[in-house]
């Protein structure tokens, strides 16, 4: 985008001087020059352009205990939950909690795809419908619990062939102390 902008600045700044030439031919050169300009800078950003990645739409659900995140005097909380797309596994496994949450991009290097973010409260359950990448091959969950001592805040489920489970969908359950990805 910052090549476009210096391009048009570019553009604007010739076309100032051939309104302050005198030369009729040297005007209708750089007219010719201006024309060619852009449309060379027109095909250099169609071939620049990123192409559109395939995704699938897939509906899964998130399902919260009453009981989750409870707090010293065992009162639940809402937490949050991280759905990653990724193209391994690897770099997930062996993050910790806080390069998870802090820096994510830092942590799983070129595994990470896209991220997706939600606020779950205790009790509820979300249905939410994932763009599931062509090169991802995980989704990595992560979870927010309020302590990560004794608790499973992290699970990954491999993505079948096509990003199409076999079954009716996905369901991400969070539970007290843990959460895990069921086929539904």
């Amino acid at each position: 985008m910052k090549y476009l902008a210096r391009i048009s600045l570019m553009l604007i700044n010739l076309k100032l001087t051939i309104s302050k030439m005198n030369n009729r031919k040297e005007k209708n050169m750089l007219r010719h020059l201006t024309k060619i300009s852009i449309i060379y800078v027109c095909f250099a950003l169609t071939a620049c352009s990123s192409t559109t990645e395939n995704t699938v739409n897939f509906n899964y659900f998130i399902t919260a205990s009453a009981d989750i995140n409870p707090d010293i005097a065992g009162r639940p909380s809402s937490v949050i939950v991280r759905i990653y797309q990724l193209s391994n596994k690897i770099n997930f496994e062996n993050s910790s909690y806080d390069a998870l949450f802090e820096s994510n991009h830092n942590a799983l290097g070129t595994e990470y795809i896209t991220l997706d973010e939600y606020l779950i409260d205790p009790n509820s359950k979300k249905e939410v419908e994932l763009k599931i990448s062509e090169n991802a091959k995980y989704i990595g969950v992560v979870v927010g619990y309020r302590s990560t001592d004794m608790v499973t805040w992290r699970t990954v489920k491999a993505v079948p062939e096509g990003s199409l489970w076999s079954s009716s969908g996905i369901e991400i359950k969070i539970d007290k102390l843990s959460v895990r990805v069921v086929e539904i």
